[in-house]
């Protein structure tokens, strides 16, 4: 197990991989906390496409309680609070991002398993796409993203994308968007089904926009392939401009019940 590391970086620049916990393997990855102030991660040439930013990081196994918080610094690839290559839980981490540049930005994520309550916070920055808590097959689900005064690409609070004939959940996850530009869509939470067996949900989510402008659309819940978006709440004040539609729900099944536009 990796647990209880603390790794801080300050006025430095770093070529490689910053890992606040590493498991190559099997095993846990918990309570791990990576500073990183007036810096520089990574590099911009595509020949570091594997370099990232982990709070913890296993093949097996889960990633719990993580922090990254990252301040006036430049990170040229993925940020990640936890990431779970294959099976198990990305859980509980916190990733913070303040006057800094970076790629995309992710709580959670796990191969197969759960990614659940997993924050994102990104204010005053300029990052690539921003996911609360992701899995590739599972649930993302109670995972919460804020942005204030950004430009990020585009956002999930909860992101599944199923690779199999199983279920994949997007539940309860929540975007707060604030005086901020998104360059293309908003989803509060996200399912892609990809084959004819697979069933997906995304319910009881919901995206909050205020004084900002969305390039492309907004959807409260989205299932691509067989599933439901139901309950799902979307919220659009403070003179934001959206310019492309708002969809509090959106699938192949049942986008009707329960959907709110305010």
């Amino acid at each position: 197990n990796a647990d209880s590391n603390e790794v801080k970086i300050t006025n430095s620049s770093v070529a490689g991989t910053v890992n606040g916990g590493y498991v190559i393997d099997t095993g846990s990855a918990t309570q791990n906390i990576v500073d990183i102030a007036s810096s520089t991660i990574g590099s911009s040439e595509s020949n570091t496409t594997n370099i990232s930013v982990y709070g913890g990081y296993v093949k097996y196994g889960d990633v719990i309680s993580n922090n990254v918080t990252i301040k006036d610094s430049t990170v040229n690839k993925q940020v990640y609070g936890g990431n779970v290559d294959e099976t198990g839980n990305a859980n509980q981490n916190k990733v913070t991002i303040a006057s800094s540049t970076t790629s995309d930005v992710i709580g959670g994520y796990v191969g197969t398993g759960s990614a659940t309550q997993n924050i994102v916070t990104i204010a005053s920055s300029t990052t690539g796409a921003v996911n609360g808590g992701g899995a590739t097959t599972g649930s993302a689900n109670l995972n919460e993203v804020y942005i204030d005064n950004s430009i990020v690409s585009k956002v999930f609070g909860g992101n599944v994308n199923t690779s199999d004939e199983n279920l994949a959940d997007a539940l309860e996850n929540k975007v707060y968007i604030t005086s901020s530009t998104v360059n293309e869509n908003v989803y509060g939470g996200y399912v892609w089904t990809v084959f004819d067996g697979s069933t997906g949900s995304a319910t009881k989510n919901e995206v909050h926009i205020t004084s900002s402008t969305v390039t492309g659309s907004v959807y409260g819940g989205y299932v691509g392939g067989n599933g439901n978006a139901t309950d799902n709440t979307v919220e659009i004040s403070g003179g934001s401009e959206v310019k492309g539609s708002v969809y509090g729900g959106d699938a192949t099944g049942d986008a009707r019940t329960g959907n709110k536009l305010i």
